[in-house]
């Protein structure tokens, strides 16, 4: 038998089988021999039936809103656009009837604290389905800051609704996580128990404990990473569009010719011939996993230095280089469904991986050699090693998994191209 009954209605005459876990993938051009056996009681006419097959890996994406294209080198509208979506796979919760990830659905609804309090929303982080507020704050932080300094990037994209409604979701979690004057929920699910299982968020059942600080057990990086992105989402809220205050309160508050100082030191090793080493293509590479993040969180900082003020011609060109290189300067890109040159067709991610309910999922579609069945669009994958060679394999978690913080730095970046693209400033 090469299927498992799934469901079947009352009467016993509707049946929808799904195949089973040891067949879960059939290629074009195979053959499919189906049998149908059944009993009755005589009588005549014979009873006869009807099947529907249906391909529950068929990718049902429509773009119906994509943005024009804005005729730079890399279409920034087209990149904003797609970083977006990547966020709206990552959400957990009650999906919005204007949900856009067609193979996405309600998951985690009894997400909870110790006392019953609500916990559902938010963003899983990665390719599992844990939420870490820490990576998700800061990824939140840093996307507001990019519409706080760059906010007609996001309106020249036809984004700024979108944007805003990207960011609403992680930040109404957050307030649900503040339970007390002194209590902050900071993640829910176990790592152990949710890495080990291979399926869509829909359909988990493992326990999903949840962690908090408290005054007696304290964790201020997150407490304050989590106060930053309130804090910037009060300003994005409050179309209080301007230089992020923080950070240009700290620029006078040093000393701009101490703070320049600073800024250069830092980028001195990063630039060829510092600290950080090159791969033959280009790419400045700190670590190997996730190279990627690395070089565009830097070329994020660069962009927002230049626009401070701090060596313009140079900062800009050397971020543009970096930003490029992931868009498919190297004659690929890392961004997954954007550009014809070819990117990611199988990163380290659970949902986009399994085929749609009710067929099965689980470790043998994990190690399966076949693409992921649905096209993660705006998803930033790790990256190559120091050598530029890069796998794209399911099971490499190293260079080949997605994260909210990888696209988070990515896409500020973005912004601020298109923001010197706009004012007629940009590199090229």
């Amino acid at each position: 038998m090469i299927g498992d009954a799934y469901q079947h209605s009352s009467n016993g005459k509707e049946w929808v089988l799904v195949n089973k876990k040891d067949r879960p993938i059939f290629k074009a051009g195979d053959t499919m021999t189906l049998k149908f056996f059944g009993n009755y009681k005589g009588g005549k006419p014979a009873p006869d039936g009807s099947a529907l097959l249906m391909n529950m890996g068929v990718d049902s994406w429509k773009f119906d809103t994509a943005p024009d294209h804005d005729n730079s080198k890399y279409n920034y509208n087209d990149v904003l656009y797609k970083s977006i979506l990547f966020y709206e796979t990552q959400r957990s919760g009650k999906l919005p009837a204007s949900n856009r990830i067609p193979y996405r659905g309600d998951s985690a609804l009894h997400d909870q604290g110790e006392n019953g309090e609500d916990l559902t929303g938010g963003w899983y982080d990665a390719g599992d389905h844990v939420k870490f507020n820490f990576p998700m704050s800061y990824s939140t932080t840093v996307l507001t800051w990019g519409y706080l300094l760059f906010p007609e990037a996001y309106k020249a994209a036809g984004q700024e609704d979108e944007f805003l409604d990207c960011i609403r979701w992680p930040l109404e979690y957050l307030l649900k996580c503040h339970t007390g004057p002194n209590e902050l929920y900071v993640q829910v699910g176990d790592g152990n128990r949710d890495h080990n299982y291979w399926g869509p968020p829909e359909k988990m059942t493992m326990p999903r404990p949840s962690y908090k600080i408290t005054a007696s057990k304290p964790g201020s990086d997150v407490a304050m990473e989590t106060a930053a992105a309130m804090s910037a989402g009060y300003l994005a809220f409050k179309h209080k569009v301007t230089i992020f205050i923080s950070q240009l309160l700290l620029y006078k508050a040093t000393g701009e010719a101490k703070y320049k100082q600073a800024i250069e030191g830092t980028y001195r090793s990063w630039f060829p011939g510092g600290d950080i080493k090159y791969t033959p293509k280009g790419l400045a590479f700190r670590l190997q996993w996730a190279s990627l993040r690395y070089a565009s969180n830097m070329a994020m900082g660069a962009l927002i230095a230049a626009k401070l003020g701090v060596n313009p011609g140079p900062y800009r060109h050397w971020a543009m280089c970096q930003i490029h290189y992931a868009l498919g300067d190297t004659g690929f890109s890392y961004l997954i469904g954007f550009g014809n040159k070819g990117y990611p067709r199988s990163p380290h991610h659970r949902s986009s991986s399994c085929p749609n309910l009710p067929a099965p999922c689980g470790p043998f579609v994990r190690a399966s050699s076949e693409p992921n069945v649905h096209i993660l669009y705006g998803a930033l994958v790790g990256g190559p090693g120091g050598g530029d060679d890069y796998s794209d394999n399911r099971m490499n978690y190293v260079n080949n998994e997605v994260a909210t913080d990888y696209n988070a730095g990515f896409t500020t970046a973005i912004a601020a191209l298109k923001h010197l693209y706009i004012k007629k400033l940009h590199p090229e």
